[in-house]
């Protein structure tokens, strides 16, 4: 299945997972200011997982061909950007949200309050 995929679409289907994940946990504040400050040092970070981490990772049950795929997509300076961007994409898009959302909700309050005001004051009008 991985194998008819192309590298590409694995890099961006990784990207998008890790981005929304990041999302969920709150951290997208935290993780691209992290990203940016370790930028420099993605290929020999990746090299040295690969040395300490990934004999590690069969005794964990964990599958060495998944490993092996996020430590060569994220050796590559171009996706740990792609990955801050889509980051920042996405806090932006739900910040957006949240404001649209409350926005909503405060003319929804405001309809009601004036619509309770109007029916109060026809109960003294004549």
């Amino acid at each position: 299945m991985l194998e008819d995929k192309t590298i590409e679409e694995d890099e961006n289907q990784a990207i998008e997972y890790i981005s929304n994940k990041v999302l969920e946990i709150g951290m997208d504040e935290v993780v691209p200011i992290l990203l940016a400050a370790l930028y420099p040092l993605c290929y020999i970070f990746g090299q040295l997982g690969r040395v300490i981490v990934e004999p590690y990772t069969v005794l964990l049950g964990r599958h060495e061909s998944s490993f092996e795929k996020y430590v060569s997509i994220f050796e590559k300076r171009k996706n740990i950007r792609r990955l801050m961007d889509e980051i920042d994409n996405l806090s932006d898009a739900k910040r957006e949200n949240e404001k649209r959302r409350k926005k909503e909700a405060n003319k929804n309050r405001e309809g009601g309050k004036i619509s309770n005001f109007w029916q109060r004051l026809k109960e003294f009008i004549p």
